[in-house]
């Protein structure tokens, strides 16, 4: 281990520490979740370049929702048998070099040793910062045994180590313990360094917390500060060695201020454009017009370099949280100098006022500024992602590949690595089957009618763009909705001409099948590119012609029927809970009719970027797609390219860097507006190929096998997996049976072991007790179980910030955050789940009636049955109740009792409830829709206005705030008149 002080200064005695050195802080928290606006003051005070802090008491999920303004999560560890305890270390966000050790946070056991650590490298020379906790009811023996195995191993490493920590071991006594660490830290050549108490009550002074180090004695200086944080005062080490910390880092990036847009507009509305309209050939017409918008963007939105990496300080820090704190420490030190209780008190009694000054500070900070807010939804959720996860505060690091035979780290090189990558899978998996062809289409029935692609009006563009997203986010041009938005008026004239000019002759322009493509890492070696997902960017005129094709083409496909029903994906009134419904509606009728069923789910690899275009062109051909829009489709597929873009760092500037272009030969890019639906005609075919039924979003496909026995049931999947194979080799998409697995569904009173061998390109798919589809996990009995423990885990994570931040705000802004962060958990898929197990369900509301109180201001055990209503928040079985029959009602044909009957009956417009076998089917997602709307009021069914029907239905369910379904059934009101 080294010893010397190579790399370090010394620090001459009685001159004062240069600018900028290495500052570490460690402190007990005893408890952090409630502490985090007082931490963040101490820490604007001190500065430190890393915090190591004890007895946090957080869990996994809750440790990523404290955030301390200006610093980032490194490395923790948390208890999960235990409560209270663990460790984590903080470094500040613009901090570079540092890399958490996950072999040391390993070596953990709860009370006994709870370490973490970090790795950073200074001035070429690498520290290794460990934190320590070790409980006072830990084995001692047990603490020095895994102290002696970390250190050996860093031993072996050759570093420089600094242990802070609450050892719990008291270094002002010469007990065992003290010697014992003595001769263990001696043994590795290092020294403890605090020498004054660190924990001061009015009987005792006690050296519990430590910091330990090897680093030479003349190259630091430790001291210990009165944080007022806990009983424990702070350790502090500063070392002689420059922090590997960006002061400023910069990144060039256009200037969108509001002035500049402004100044954009007034030179491009004295545009005339004649270049534009003049010129007949596409090409030239679309350069000339960008030519002459990049001249003015260039001109008004210049490129400039911007401050990027500035911590984050708390601006919400004023004068009387600072004279607050100043008055809290002498009171602290009169107490502990007086030792008198009624000191004590007036110490204690003054320490409520100022937690109650600083959350003030910070409530009214946050308050002002969501107020003065034009966009107050989006104020309110910049602020929620600050507080939200630590890791998001992190610079994001430089990326390094692994090219085949050595690790590249130039930015030039990296992002050209990855655009080869993600053309050349698509190109090896389409081009290595080296299939021809046979005939894809003969099973589509040819359409007589053919789609007329017709110009559109001034009025017609500016409602499209309107339409989008008023997003900043930009492809190659710089050219963001947000802009267009913004200059739309100026520039309509000239872009209406373009876009008609496009649908006249059928030619896409080339400008505009450009794409840049980011990537982002989704698990597994970093260093592989095939790790990471591409996130495709085209330009946003591109969109804009897109999206007139599109508006147009569905209305065709529409009027005409062709998209597949079972189809649920980028189609208008279809959604991913209507797909759910649907699986689940037809395994219930099958378990009814006691029928065999099972589930296959299959997963398609790139689907969307292995689409041939020969194929998909013959398709269109057949949906009646021909002519000129046939011709500008085509435009749009063909000579398509894409670069690749990363972010690179270098000394304190962030750089983007982009590859050279490459063709892109196949598929549709996901990230336009035409893409999507080009893709779900090119599979519109698939789902009447086989026996089951095949029920799909985009490309998540699931395909419901029948049978009358096992046998059969076998048989019939296996012939159908036959089909499927054929049909995707055809179309040259491709089934990873890896990831495709089968799920056998039964009841729960009739549960058998079946296991089938159904075999995907000669390879034995998986058997499995439970799927994700959509988000969903649907289990083979349909308890509901696995989903429910998933959901409810989201909601405690969530619960955990509501908790701590509606503290902070009113109550307008306390229930945007109910349904920002708990109320998607509760509503999606409840019209499949919502009639699970009482005790299932029962765990999700009593999670939701938390949420409420905490919306609401309420004390943990006072009633919330008021506050649903004064909130006008659906409980959980309402909420199920309200979504099933709005499903029922609007989804399904369901068969009402004059249809079945004769009778002049009262209840002769009511829904018919048919003859069943199985209690379970009374779960159905229509079923049970039917079920809750008979018991509605006439008043209430006899609406026609399906807005009205709906007002008044959620507000009966608001006002009667039913705790259970039992209450609503039971509820005589339903029933009056």
């Amino acid at each position: 281990m080294k010893t010397g002080s190579l790399g370090f200064q010394s620090f001459p005695v009685g001159v004062v520490k240069p600018k900028y050195n290495l500052k570490i802080i460690h402190q007990n928290a005893q408890y952090l979740s409630n502490k985090i606006e007082i931490f963040t003051e101490f820490l604007q005070s001190t500065t430190p370049d890393i915090l190591a802090i004890s007895e946090h008491g957080l869990k996994e999920d809750e440790i990523h929702q404290c955030i301390l303004g200006g610093y980032t999560l490194v490395s923790y560890f948390c208890r999960n048998e235990y409560k209270g305890g663990g460790i984590a270390i903080y470094s500040t966000s613009n901090m570079v070099q540092c890399k958490h050790l996950n072999w040391v946070t390993g070596k953990s056991i709860e009370k006994t040793l709870e370490v973490t650590g970090m790795e950073i490298m200074c001035d070429k020379i690498k520290l290794i910062i460990l934190a320590l906790y070790r409980s006072p009811s830990g084995v001692m023996n047990e603490f020095f045994n895994l102290l002696i195995d970390i250190l050996q191993q860093l031993a072996q490493k050759d570093r420089y180590i600094i242990l802070v920590g609450d050892l719990n071991i008291n270094t002002m006594e010469n007990g065992c313990g003290h010697k014992q660490l003595l001769d263990i830290i001696n043994a590795y050549n290092m020294i403890m360094t605090i020498n004054i108490p660190t924990r001061v009550t009015e009987s005792t002074a006690t050296i519990i917390d430590q910091i330990i180090t090897n680093i030479p004695v003349n190259c630091y200086y430790t001291n210990v500060i009165n944080s007022l944080l806990s009983d424990h005062y702070a350790q502090c080490i500063t070392i002689n060695i420059t922090p590997p910390v960006l002061k400023r880092c910069y990144k060039v990036g256009r200037d969108l201020s509001d002035d500049n847009i402004t100044c954009f507009c007034s030179y491009i509305q004295t545009e005339t454009w004649m270049e534009v309209f003049n010129d007949n050939d596409i090409e030239i017409k679309w350069n000339s017009f960008y030519g002459i918008f990049n001249y003015y963007f260039n001109i008004a939105c210049p490129k400039v370099r911007r401050n990027f990496a500035s911590v984050n300080k708390a601006t919400w820090i004023n004068k009387d949280v600072v004279i607050a704190r100043t008055k809290l420490r002498n009171l602290y030190d009169l107490y502990i100098q007086c030792k008198s209780q009624e000191y004590k008190n007036v110490y204690k009694a003054y320490k409520k006022v100022y937690n109650t000054i600083i959350k003030t500070a910070k409530a009214n900070h946050i308050q002002n500024i969501i107020n003065r807010s034009i966009n107050i939804p989006k104020a309110l959720w910049k602020f929620v992602n600050r507080e939200r996860d630590s890791l998001n505060n992190k610079l994001t690091g430089n990326i390094n590949l692994f090219d085949g035979k050595q690790k590249v780290s130039c930015p030039n090189r990296t992002c050209n690595i990855f655009n080869k990558t993600f053309v050349e899978t698509v190109n090896n998996l389409i081009l290595d089957k080296n299939l021809i062809h046979p005939q894809t289409i003969n099973n589509i029935d040819s359409l007589k009618d053919s789609f007329v692609l017709l110009e559109i009006t001034e009025a017609d563009l500016i409602k499209i763009i309107h339409s989008m997203a008023n997003k900043k986010s930009a492809g190659l041009d710089d050219i963001s909705p947000y802009l267009l938005k913004s200059c739309i008026p100026y520039i309509a004239k000239p872009l209406l001409e373009l876009v008609n000019a496009s649908i006249r002759d059928g030619i896409f322009p080339s400008i505009l099948k450009k794409s840049v493509v980011s990537p982002i890492y989704k698990g597994g070696t970093k260093e592989d590119a095939s790790n990471y997902r591409p996130i495709t960017l085209v330009p946003t005129f591109s969109k804009v012609l897109e999206k007139v094709i599109v508006n147009q083409l569905i209305a065709f496909l529409d009027k005409h029927n062709i998209l597949n029903k079972f189809q649920f994906g980028f189609r208008k009134k279809h959604s991913t809970n209507d797909a759910i419904a649907t699986v689940i509606e037809n395994i219930i009728d099958n378990l009814n009719d006691k029928i065999n069923c099972n589930c296959v789910s299959l997963d398609l690899s790139k689907a969307f970027d292995c689409i041939q275009h020969n194929i998909l062109m013959d398709k269109l051909y057949k949906y009646g797609v021909r002519g000129i829009p046939h011709m500008l489709i085509k435009s749009y597929l063909t000579n398509r390219t894409q670069q690749v873009k990363v972010l690179h760092r270098e000394t304190n500037e962030i750089k983007e860097y982009l590859s050279s272009s490459l063709p892109v030969k196949f598929g549709v890019p996901q990230g336009s507006v035409l893409g999507p639906l080009l893709f779900i005609l090119y599979i519109n075919d698939f789902p009447h190929l086989t026996q089951g039924r095949s029920i799909m979003y985009a490309d998540d496909t699931s395909i419901l096998n029948m049978g009358q026995n096992i046998n059969e049931l076998q048989y019939i999947t296996s012939t159908n997996i036959g089909v499927v194979e054929k049909y995707f080799e055809m179309n040259d998409l491709f089934i990873n049976p890896t990831k495709t697995h089968c799920i056998f569904f039964q009841t729960k009173q009739c549960r058998q072991d079946y296991k089938y061998k159904i075999l995907v390109k000669n390879m034995e798919i998986e058997n499995v007790n439970s799927i994700n589809f959509l988000g969903v996990e649907i289990d083979s009995t349909l308890s509901w179980d696995v989903y429910i423990d998933r959901t409810c885990s989201r909601i405690s994570r969530n619960l955990f910030l509501l908790n701590r931040l509606a503290k902070l705000l009113d109550l307008k802004g306390r229930r945007m955050l109910y349904y920002g962060l708990i109320f998607p958990f509760l509503s999606y898929g409840i019209v499949v789940w919502g009639n699970s197990a009482k005790a299932l369900t029962k765990r999700i509301f009593i999670l939701q009636k938390r949420a409420v109180r905490y919306t609401a201001g309420l004390k943990p055990l006072e009633s919330c049955r008021d506050s649903f209503v004064q909130l006008k928040i659906l409980t959980l079985y309402s909420m199920y109740i309200f979504q099933t029959i709005l499903y029922a009602t609007n989804k399904c044909n369901c068969t009402v009792n004059k249809q079945v009957h004769t009778h002049n009956t009262r209840n002769k417009n009511d829904y018919h409830k048919w003859v069943h076998n199985l209690e379970l089917y009374n779960s159905k997602p229509s079923v049970a829709g039917c079920i809750f709307y008979n018991k509605l009021p006439n008043s209430i069914k006899q609406l026609d206005n399906k807005n009205q029907f709906i007002r008044e239905l959620k507000n009966l369910l608001i006002n009667r705030c039913y705790y259970s379904i039992d209450d609503y059934m039971n509820d005589k009101f339903c029933n009056a008149g």
